[in-house]
């Protein structure tokens, strides 16, 4: 089936015209009913409706009887194109790894137009169709695959996966990899304040040191960025199960502390750290109830600094957790 809601972007219009999923018990309309009190509009956002509207929205139509995948996941569409009764499958591990593959099966043979979503991060990915490469498809935009489609003809989309900085409020950067940003996990203790029927309130305080710093370039390299990836499991999203970490090089800030149990603010750039340099590990966002994302601009120390090619730099730049 082909579920979800219509979705204009620019000049494309698509539409969930061919969709059966939008009226069972629990979607009704486009709303998922998730809990009894529906005064308050930003409770049912609290509960887990995302998932089912992103599977909703995987597949989409467009206008000119196509087939545009805005979003990739393990999923399966039937529908009608034309008449034409059209299955495709989509085996991927997608975000943790970059390989999509589409197997799409008509009734019969049938030509119609097949979308995919090229992200605006995946500069130099690669589409091919039964093995034949297509045109480079440039990033920020929907390659367009026209053709008669047979039984068994596959789509494989390989998306480069290689970690990036990006810039973000008062000059912070954040760590990222494909569709993913990576944080910096940070050891909790919960502790149970009161219960409230069949939820309650909880404290989380925090058992690691949080004040560090990230040893990148200013131009950060992706050598920078180790990258390990492990089996995925049940739980990918899961700190201890996550299948893909970023390792980074660090030190810590004594300098930052927490005041009556909350972190100060973020020192004045730029601040120095005298601390020894150690490596750390940054997760999938998700993975980390009690984590550290964004990171402040830091000089380091001089007589640390790294040598870039047979030229030494002035200064070596680091950035500030901040969280």
């Amino acid at each position: 089936m082909i579920c979800g809601p219509t979705s204009t972007t620019s000049n494309r219009t698509w539409s969930n015209a061919a969709c059966t999923g939008n009226h069972g018990p629990l979607m009704a309309g486009n709303r998922i009913c998730s809990g009894s009190n529906q005064i308050l509009g930003a409770a049912p956002a609290n509960y887990h409706q995302g998932w089912p509207k992103f599977a909703a929205s995987l597949f989409m139509m467009s206008p000119d009887d196509g087939l545009v995948a805005t979003a990739y996941s393990p999923c399966e569409v039937r529908t009608k194109i034309r008449n034409t009764p059209v299955h495709v499958t989509e085996e991927t591990n997608y975000p943790f790894r970059g390989s999509i593959r589409l197997t799409v099966n008509p009734g019969s043979p049938v030509e119609f137009p097949l979308l995919c979503r090229i992200p605006e991060w995946a500069a130099g990915a690669t589409i091919r169709v039964n093995g034949e490469m297509q045109p480079s498809p440039p990033p920020n935009s929907f390659a367009r695959i026209q053709r008669k489609w047979k039984t068994n003809d596959h789509v494989d989309i390989d998306f480069p996966l290689t970690p990036r900085v990006s810039r973000w409020f008062n000059d912070s950067v954040a760590v990222e990899r494909g569709p993913l940003v990576f944080s910096y996990p940070i050891g909790a203790a919960w502790v149970k304040l009161r219960d409230r029927g069949l939820t309650a309130d909880w404290q989380v305080y925090p058992t690691t040191q949080w004040n560090c710093a990230l040893a990148l370039a200013p131009t950060a390299h992706p050598h920078d960025i180790s990258t390990i990836e492990t089996e995925i499991g049940s739980l990918p999203f899961a700190a201890d199960q996550a299948p893909v970490k970023l390792q980074l090089r660090a030190k810590k800030v004594p300098e930052w502390r927490a005041e009556e149990g909350v972190a100060t603010p973020v020192p004045q750039s730029p601040v120095t750290s005298n601390e020894p340099e150690e490596k750390i590990m940054l997760v999938p966002y998700a993975g980390a109830k009690l984590r550290s994302t964004a990171f402040r601009k830091q000089v380091a120390d001089d007589s640390k600094v790294r040598k870039a090619g047979n030229r030494r730099s002035k200064h070596s730049h680091y950035y500030e957790v901040v969280c």
